[in-house]
């Protein structure tokens, strides 16, 4: 979104039909969509699991659109110097995580896929920046985090990947628009080829790209790089290849106590079609 912001194309295009923008930043997708549901915001990106608490809480919200999958723009680290070499090492130790983000997700995949429980580590509900902090200093010995940040924290020397998504996750990025807005089809398919032409550039001009992100967001170019590097950009309006693990992650946070009732992920699609 940053990206789709400085180029400045969308802002002319809505300007043109009356309509004024503003941007907001947000630490995570716990944030944005409560922002969104409190009416303070209309359109936005987030990864695969705040919609899904979002949803399950009545927030006036639909999935819009998407990116490819990318399951290497989420991961698990541990500290640069840390003894830990696989998910069973962690038993009983400490990992923070941002409570209902993809990397949220990821977490309980991954202790799904090797046979662990999450009673058997220390879970930290954490933002990121203390998170960050957290393994940096070494109290705690996992944290489970999202690009760039990812990269960022690599980069400093304080951290390395105990394991991505890869297997355990599509690991989709989303476009939501609250349900009032995703009804004006016509501006949400105009803003998300604003999107996937802004995807498009990225694709073709990584290094440029990386710079541009560097002076608008306070991250180093040479994280931005590598963060890009990660994934392949490209909106699409909603449709239903991404839905099925959508509804997995659903299942998966009722089975774990942590959804207050039941989310039909489908019901909150609304295509452009």
């Amino acid at each position: 979104m940053i990206g789709l912001r400085v180029r400045g194309r969308l802002e002319l295009m809505l300007a043109a039909k009356g309509i004024g923008t503003s941007w907001n930043e947000f630490p995570a997708g716990p944030d944005l969509l409560e922002a969104m549901g409190a009416g303070a915001l209309d359109f936005g990106m987030t990864g695969n699991t705040p919609p899904i608490f979002a949803t399950a809480n009545g927030l006036p919200i639909r999935y819009v659109g998407y990116e490819p999958a990318a399951p290497m723009l989420v991961a698990l680290l541990v500290g640069a110097r840390s003894s830990v070499t696989d998910l069973a090492s962690l038993k009983g130790g400490r990992v923070a995580v941002t409570r209902g983000s993809n990397a949220h997700y990821l977490l309980l995949s991954l202790l799904r896929r090797h046979q662990l429980n999450p009673g058997q580590i220390d879970i930290a509900y954490l933002q990121p920046a203390d998170a960050g902090a957290a393994l940096a200093n070494g109290s705690i010995d996992a944290w489970a985090i999202w690009d760039p940040l990812m990269s960022s924290a690599i980069a400093a020397g304080h951290a390395r990947v105990l394991a991505d998504a890869r297997g355990a996750s599509d690991n989709h990025y989303f476009y939501i628009a609250r349900t009032d807005f995703a009804a004006e089809k016509s501006l949400v398919a105009l803003i998300l080829n604003e999107l996937r032409l802004t995807g498009q550039w990225i694709n073709d001009h990584p290094h440029e790209a990386a710079i541009v992100l560097e002076a608008n967001s306070g991250l180093a170019a040479s994280v931005w790089k590598v963060a890009l590097s990660h994934a392949r950009f490209g909106a699409k309006a909603i449709d239903a290849a991404p839905i099925v693990e959508q509804q997995r992650i659903a299942d998966t946070f009722l089975a774990a106590g942590l959804l207050k009732r039941p989310v039909a992920v489908s019901g909150a699609m609304a295509p452009i079609g």
